[in-house]
Order: C-alpha cells, then sequence, then structure tokens
C-alpha cells in the first residue's frame, strides 16, 4: 500500500502536468487568436485598397 507522502506527490504531479498544459493552451490560443487577427486584418486591407484602386479607375477614365 501506498504511503501518504507518495499519494501526495502523485498528487501534485498530476496537478503541475494539469496546469502546464492548461498554461500551454492558453498561449496556444492567444498566439491563433492574435494570428488569425493580423491575418483577417490583412485581407481587409488588400480588399479595402482593391476597391479604392477600381473606384479611382472609374473615376479617372
Amino acid at each position: 500500500m501506498a504511503s501518504t507522502g507518495e499519494k501526495l506527490s502523485k498528487e501534485r504531479a498530476k496537478a503541475r502536468g494539469i496546469s502546464s498544459l492548461l498554461l500551454f493552451l492558453s498561449l496556444f490560443l492567444i498566439y491563433f487568436q492574435s494570428t488569425v487577427h493580423v491575418l483577417s486584418t490583412k485581407v481587409y486591407n488588400s480588399r479595402k485598397m482593391n476597391l479604392l484602386i477600381q473606384h479611382n479607375r472609374l473615376y479617372i477614365s
């Protein structure tokens, strides 16, 4: 039968593993969210620029 100290150390190791996994997941989600935000901003800006160029071409001609 395992002693109380061994049980505590196993529970602490399990809790440490879970907390490090949660930390990793939260950092990954923050990175993913910022990447998606940057990409969507680039797409939005390029579409806006294309619309402005088309508008200027129509205005000039």
